[in-house]
């Protein structure tokens, strides 16, 4: 997803971080004075100018006094030495004409804010709101007026009708906070562990590790932060596991933790894999901690690992041919056996439907060496090159990639010493990063002899381009993705920009209201998805093939063809459960923005990927080709 960044000048606007001749803070005063030093021929007039956070008190002692002027609109008080005190608003002096007429002398000057008579931090947080301020305006100056604590302010920003991102954000900002002091203050304003983890994640754009150790600070069980890291991200299983292990949670309480999120049993074992290479038995262990029934239990580890009985031969077929629906990628295992006298680096990845490499068709593990004893296997398959580790091999082992290819793999797996003892199995996996692909069989039994492996090399596939090769249509969508990063207009409300500006055709950038973003919103319904296969091969495809739309790694459209001549193109449109949502223009921006926070509103995030011939059902010349994402 590409990244937009605010242009400089805008952000030094809105951070009022640079220098005060050529940007401010919205939350600053501004107060202009004169003064004179000498007396008769010998008097010198001069002037300064001050800035003020709202809400502070600026010490200041200058006699022999001229006038006082504020310049901004946050309203003055002046304290005044031979002279009443004065409140002035903007572009109002004191005195209105001429100069003081005594020795007078300016003690000090008060930005006062937006309900600055009020006498609750609650009752000037809705001033404030009322006035237009944002909420770290508003955390900012009932921190000063009242000396308030972070929870006092959460709860006053909350009682004034602030948003809990809003909230986080103002005080992120007032109090220069860490992720755990904005999560403790959002649980001490009364807000679900779901609105602390999402306000967490808004002001500091944090990932699902950081909101988990935040919320973990804060005081909340391991089961309100898997439930909190769910709702704040869209999370699934495995993204839950993952974040609950890197916060400093046991397998155990992970497990546990799942399982109160509802997850079935097999979805919680395809989870901890992503977690550790845990075995059979490990896995079991685990959900039997976390009270599943012994019936889901077998039930979940027989689908994952489908143990048999050993037969000890030289080859296996992987568990399956597709990587199971919790890891995002596409690789795909077709055989696995001993030896290393194959080549790695094919064209192609021709595999026909049906055969294997021995004409052996049976589901039989790898044997491995119950001492001792380094062994390199082969693994024959699809988009392999994104494997960089195996997970899942006996207690003690190790396994080194020592070549690879799109369309093979080769492994170096090193046996420990002792320990392991005849017919023990289970299944490896190939992985990426710390993401399970597919697995094949392992079992501790005989070893083929040295020499075994030698074989017969696969026939090479046809040249590319002269049978049939299906591929995804080459279509154009502008899809609905949100980039990184915010910004707030004038009102509080939050904007994040998208990464096509297409989606604000037409409409104009409003500007700034002196020194605030102002906005321009309507309201759009985006084009519908189109998708769709082509015989890019010089042979016409016969026979039913399925093709299939994914919307991250849930199927939402499908089609069966029953033949497609070569060359020929089919395009399908889906239409999204919902496709309407709300586009601003803001401030000076060139870019086009979503109304409303990541979570507000629906987005196309998570990519649409087109999948054909899914089942290979159909002989190609090129068989790497068949997935594209939108």
């Amino acid at each position: 997803m590409k990244t937009r960044q605010i242009p400089y000048a805008l952000a030094v606007l809105l951070a009022g971080i640079a220098f005060h001749d050529s940007a401010f803070s919205a939350d600053e005063c501004k107060i202009k004075y004169g003064y004179h030093t000498g007396s008769g021929q010998n008097r010198n007039d001069r002037e300064k100018i001050a800035y003020i956070d709202l809400g502070d008190t600026l010490p200041i002692n200058q006699s022999n006094m001229n006038y006082v002027k504020n310049l901004r609109t946050p309203k003055v008080k002046f304290y005044l030495q031979n002279a009443q005190n004065v409140t002035l608003d903007k572009n109002f002096q004191n005195p209105p004409a001429l100069f003081y007429p005594n020795q007078v002398k300016l003690v000090k000057a008060k930005c006062l804010p937006p309900g600055s008579n009020a006498q609750t931090p609650a009752a000037m947080a809705q001033a404030m709101k009322l006035a237009g301020n944002t909420a770290s305006q508003a955390a900012n100056a009932i921190k000063n007026w009242f000396n308030a604590s972070r929870k006092q302010v959460a709860i006053a920003l909350k009682q004034a009708g602030y948003t809990v991102d809003q909230i986080a954000a103002g005080v992120r900002s007032a109090f220069n906070s860490s992720r755990k002091q904005v999560a403790i203050a959002l649980k001490q304003a009364g807000y679900t562990v779901s609105k602390v983890a999402a306000g967490v994640r808004s002001a500091f754009n944090a990932s699902r590790k950081q909101v988990a150790i935040a919320l973990k600070q804060a005081g909340y069980t391991v089961d309100q932060i898997a439930a909190g890291i769910k709702s704040a991200f869209n999370a699934n299983a495995e993204q839950i596991a993952k974040a609950l292990d890197e916060a400093g949670y046991t397998a155990q309480q992970i497990t546990s933790a799942l399982k109160s999120l509802g997850y079935p049993a097999e979805m919680v074992a395809i989870a901890m894999l992503g977690v550790s290479n845990f075995t059979e038995e490990q896995l079991r262990s685990l959900l039997v901690t976390a009270n599943y029934a012994l019936a889901q239990i077998n039930e979940a580890l027989n689908n994952l690992f489908e143990n048999t009985q050993p037969v000890i031969t030289g080859i296996t077929r992987p568990i399956q041919d597709t990587v199971n629906s919790a890891v995002a990628n596409t690789m795909k295992l077709r055989y696995v056996f001993h030896g290393s006298n194959y080549p790695v680096n094919l064209p192609g990845c021709y595999w026909p439907s049906g055969n294997s490499l021995y004409g052996d068709t049976r589901s039989n593990p790898i044997p491995l060496s119950p001492t001792r004893r380094s062994i390199v296997i082969t693994a024959w398959g699809d988009n392999l090159a994104t494997a960089n580790g195996v997970q899942g091999l006996p207690r003690g082992a190790n396994a080194t990639i020592i070549e690879k290819g799109q369309c093979a793999i080769r492994i170096r797996i090193n046996m420990p010493p002792s320990g392991l003892r005849n017919g023990m199995n289970g299944t490896a996996r190939l992985r990426t990063g710390r993401q399970a692909g597919p697995g094949f069989h392992w079992v501790i039994g005989t070893q083929p002899p040295r020499a075994a492996g030698s074989g017969p090399i696969p026939t090479r596939p046809p040249r590319p381009g002269s049978g049939t090769d299906l591929v995804p249509a080459n279509v154009n969508n502008t899809l609905y993705v949100l980039a990184t990063g915010y910004i707030q207009d004038k009102s509080g409300q939050m904007f994040v920009p998208l990464t096509s500006n297409a989606h604000c055709q037409g409409m104009s950038a409003p500007g700034l209201d002196g020194n605030y973003l102002l906005s321009q919103s309507q309201s759009i319904t985006v084009s519908d998805i189109v998708w769709g296969v082509h015989n890019n091969g010089q042979q016409d495809a016969t026979g039913n093939f399925l093709i299939q739309l994914l919307h991250g790694n849930q199927v939402v459209a499908s089609r069966t063809l029953n033949s497609l001549p070569a060359g020929a193109v089919r395009t399908y449109r889906y239409s999204r459960p919902v496709s309407t949502t709300t586009v601003a223009r803001v401030g000076l921006e060139s870019d086009c923005f979503h109304m409303g926070t990541a979570r507000e509103g629906w987005n196309d995030n998570k990519g649409y990927t087109v999948r054909v011939d899914v089942n290979n059902t159909v002989n190609e010349t090129n068989e790497s080709n068949n997935s594209n994402r939108l």
